[in-house]
């Protein structure tokens, strides 16, 4: 009986998954050309306001309760004193900061790369995370068998039977879309850096997110490997995800997905079977493949130099249609925000060694999604990186162009809100290819949008300076939280088992789950926020404004300033974000909700939408997850520098607080408008 209910329970999660993807609709229109009808949207926004944050507590009141009845116990949760993670004590950085470096001191860096394709992919076992277009992954499902290369003949004939083609065109442009989807291929790209200190190994895996289970499971397999053959100076063991859309599935939500799609959920409801999620062969493969690459990455150590320069978002080309000067950014807002980090940073190791390849390390925030939908009515089966392999591609090509070998690493950054790739940079590929850009096939699937905005940000990258050294610092200290989640769905995730999170309970059946928060400095002014999952952008930048109640479901400020107010002026304040577990949307505790219905700040003045906060919703671990992990990160800092932890500040944002707040905005904004404020 209850794995029935388990399996009941998971065809209800997905829905929800598909709502809460699903984007806001109009309900009211009000002019605000006079001070009445100004009054009246503010009034009317307030009233929206209160209305979404009363079905917001009764919805989290109402679905814990009912889930509560479910015993976690009996799901195989793990009462919370129980559990230890010796692992991550072993490998949690550096016992003691150094504020100067050593007279001997130098960088070392290693590198590995390889695929993370499993032997059987070509059988069609898996399931994909994400698509362009959730109303195709419904109707057509999630299982994937392909590589954007192997779709070659399919876009061929297709474009060939479209135009008219002949069969030389058509085996012309199959060959020719072939060689450019080859180098997109799912990888893990591993650095080891090392400052005589103790080393650092980060993995970048090209999928949506890896848990912190998943992380520990890869630490455990290179402790392994350290402790067999007598290696005790690694001193953090660090993995992070690109983000893209179209990986097999990590998680397991949208595996759940898809077996509903192709009845596999239910078959199994019926018959009793049970499902294991996400595929326990694939993860252990890439949780192997990944501690393999790390360990090669330290047995790969080259003396050199570490150098950082920044660029901005921003290209400048001449229009290859107008003739005229346009310019585009590579990153737009997306969702409830109209802030993005629009800094791309690139740290390059030179090795001493001439003869040995420069590493590039690119860091910033961009969600790679654009692939895996071939136009809005079809899915195709297929896996990718999406932009990044023709990124580095491009990176690699202009050192090769100087004689060098390159190797190259993408860390993404602060993406909540959902920080978007701006497809109008595909006209500067228009610019700077221009015969190549005349073929309309390379318009006709995302794939070859994809290829042009990772061969425009590749070039973007390449051509930045070296930039100035740093000097031979590296400093890294992480920390673990055991976050305790009001969100229903993560109470609904473990009790059907949806997903490989550690989660673990107490005497009065509560919800906790397991993530890290890391600090990490190189050289003496580049501060890194080691950050779980997909954080919104207004809480590190200095366009902090939507932390204002101004702009929050609860009319609230939140409880810290954006993060870069923490440092000085003079420090580069980069995030490693979806770094040691995929921890969901990072949202504003003041801001956080199920559902969301307010004044459209972000686009056209006056019009209201009511819609899920898939950002709440699907997967953020709880509503103080960010106090929790920005509280924790500040002191990982203040310790690391001398300082004491301090208590992490609470927010008022419950009972009838919120509610004062509303008919205060009210008063507030009336005697503004007449002239008494």
């Amino acid at each position: 009986m209850m794995k029935k209910i388990k399996k009941l329970l998971s065809v209800i999660l997905c829905v929800a998954v598909v709502l809460g993807s699903m984007s806001g609709v109009t309900v009211f229109a009000a002019s605000v050309g006079d001070a009445a009808a100004s009054i009246g949207v503010n009034i009317v926004d307030n009233l929206l306001l209160a209305l979404c944050h009363t079905l917001d507590q009764v919805l989290e009141f109402g679905l814990n309760t009912a889930l509560g009845l479910v015993d976690l116990s009996d799901t195989g949760a793990l009462d919370i004193s129980e559990y230890e993670n010796p692992m991550f004590e072993k490998y949690d950085g550096h016992d003691e900061f150094a504020d100067e470096a050593a007279a001997d001191a130098a960088f070392s860096l290693g590198y590995d790369k390889r695929d993370i394709i499993p032997d059987d992919f070509y059988e069609g076992a898996y399931y994909k995370y994400g698509a362009a277009d959730i109303g195709a992954l419904i109707e057509n499902g999630t299982t994937v068998n392909q590589l954007p290369s192997d779709l070659a003949e399919y876009y061929a004939d297709r474009y060939a039977e479209e135009n008219g083609c002949s069969k030389e065109e058509r085996d012309a442009i199959a060959a020719d879309l072939a060689e450019r989807y080859a180098a997109d291929v799912l990888s893990v790209r591993t650095i080891c850096l090392d400052d005589s200190r103790g080393k650092v190994l980060i993995a970048s895996v090209d999928s949506i997110g890896l848990t912190n289970a998943s992380k520990n499971a890869i630490v455990a397999l290179v402790d392994e490997y350290c402790t067999a053959n007598g290696i005790n100076d690694i001193v953090s063991i660090n993995v992070t995800a690109t983000h893209t859309h179209s990986a097999i599935d990590t998680l397991g939500i949208l595996q759940g997905v898809g077996q509903v799609v192709d009845g596999s959920l239910f078959e199994n409801l019926f018959n009793g079977a049970g499902n294991a999620i996400p595929d326990p062969k694939y993860m252990d493969f890439l949780h192997k493949t990944v501690a393999d690459s790390m360990i090669a990455a330290y047995g790969n150590m080259e003396k050199g130099s570490l150098h950082m320069a920044k660029a901005d978002d921003t290209i400048t080309f001449t229009d290859a249609n107008t003739g005229e000067e346009r310019t585009e950014n590579f990153f737009q807002p997306g969702a409830d925000t109209t802030v993005i980090l629009e800094e791309i940073y690139k740290l390059t190791f030179v090795p001493a060694d001439v003869t040995a390849p420069v590493t590039v390390i690119a860091n910033f925030a961009v969600h790679p999604e654009k692939v895996g939908v071939s136009t809005d009515e079809e899915i195709l089966p297929t896996v990718s990186a999406d932009m990044i392999p023709y990124m580095e591609q491009q990176i690699v090509k202009s050192y090769e162009a100087k004689g060098q070998d390159c190797n190259f690493i993408y860390i993404n950054s602060a993406i909540g809100s959902m920080i978007k790739m701006d497809m109008g940079i595909n006209s500067a590929y228009e610019a700077y290819y221009p015969e190549d850009a005349k073929n309309p096939i390379y318009d006709t699937t995302y794939e070859g949008r994809s290829m042009r905005y990772g061969i425009v940000l590749g070039d973007y990258i390449a051509s930045m300076p070296l930039g100035e050294e740093v000097e031979p610092i590296l400093n890294v200290k992480t920390e673990e939280i055991l976050v305790k989640t009001d969100n229903f769905m993560l109470r609904l995730l473990a009790i059907v088992k949806l997903t490989n999170n550690v989660i673990l309970t107490d005497e009065d059946n509560s919800v906790y789950t397991v993530s890290e928060v890391g600090y990490m400095e190189i050289g003496k002014n580049i501060k890194i926020f080691m950050c779980p999952g997909e954080i919104n952008p207004e809480l590190i930048g200095t366009d902090d404004h939507l932390l204002s109640g101004e702009y929050s479901l609860t009319r609230a400020d939140f409880q810290y300033e954006a993060l870069v107010n923490y440092f000085d002026e003079d420090d580069e304040v980069l995030v490693f974000g979806l770094m040691n577990d995929m921890a969901g949307y990072i949202d504003p505790d003041n801001d956080y909700s199920i559902a969301l219905v307010r004044f459209n700040d972000y686009g056209t003045p006056g019009e209201y939408g009511i819609k899920a906060n898939a950002n709440a919703l699907l997967f953020s671990y709880s509503s103080d997850i960010a106090s929790t992990v920005i509280g924790t990160f500040l002191n990982v800092v203040n310790e690391a520098n001398g300082g004491e932890a301090t208590d992490i500040i609470e927010g008022n944002f419950s009972g009838l607080v919120p509610y004062m707040n509303y008919i205060m905005h009210i008063v507030n904004h009336i005697l503004k408008t007449i002239g008494l404020q």
